[in-house]
């Protein structure tokens, strides 16, 4: 009896709202994937202390969260599922007392994508690609990807169920709003 691998994922679709040339590029799925990473950046702006880890940069990135997010998944060409399944990985680390905020969030957008393609997807390019298109090189990319996987305790399978609450948020177009709360969530839901 063969067992069926195919992602839980690779069935659901969801609406492209403009493409670009060469790869479908989903604007409005980036848009709110950027809007939500804000919120919570804003969020953890009033929190005194601030996460140590390999993630920090010095300075703040001299690109907008929004044009890194487009940046990545032009490059990567991560699908859209992927993308909704690396915010759940991102959502993952926060709910470890992680506080994400401009310092780190780009190299851990980067990673929870990487992750999120190679857990979700059939093909996927290598690290050193990964890492020339997220801007750090490769032996700092693989220190990263480790740090990340121990933060979420190599947890990367996603119950239907949550994968599924997400996609419907995601979808909802009143994130667009900018008096929408962020995602709320039960931990115990998260793994």
């Amino acid at each position: 009896m063969s067992e069926n691998l195919e992602s839980p994922y690779s069935n659901l679709s969801t609406n492209s709202a403009s493409t670009d040339k060469y790869t479908c590029i989903n604007e409005k799925l980036i848009k709110k994937i950027s809007i939500i990473l804000e919120k919570v950046i804003n969020l953890n702006s009033n929190k005194t202390q601030k996460t140590k880890s390999s993630f920090n940069c010095n300075f703040i990135p001299n690109i907008s969260l929004y044009n890194y997010i487009y940046r990545i998944q032009k490059y990567s060409e991560a699908e859209d599922n992927t993308l909704i399944l690396a915010l759940i990985y991102i959502d993952r680390i926060c709910s470890n007392n992680f506080n994400i905020d401009y310092y780190n969030i780009h190299k851990i957008f980067l990673i929870s994508v990487v992750f999120a393609i190679k857990y979700n997807e059939d093909n996927y390019y290598t690290n050193s690609y990964y890492s020339k298109i997220g801007g750090i090189k490769i032996k700092e990319f693989n220190v990263l990807e480790k740090e990340f996987a121990s933060i979420i305790d190599f947890q990367f399978y996603v119950k239907k169920s949550l994968f599924d609450k997400y996609y419907k948020y995601i979808n909802d177009d009143s994130i667009l709003n900018s008096n929408i709360n962020v995602f709320s969530r039960d931990d115990e839901d998260l793994f």
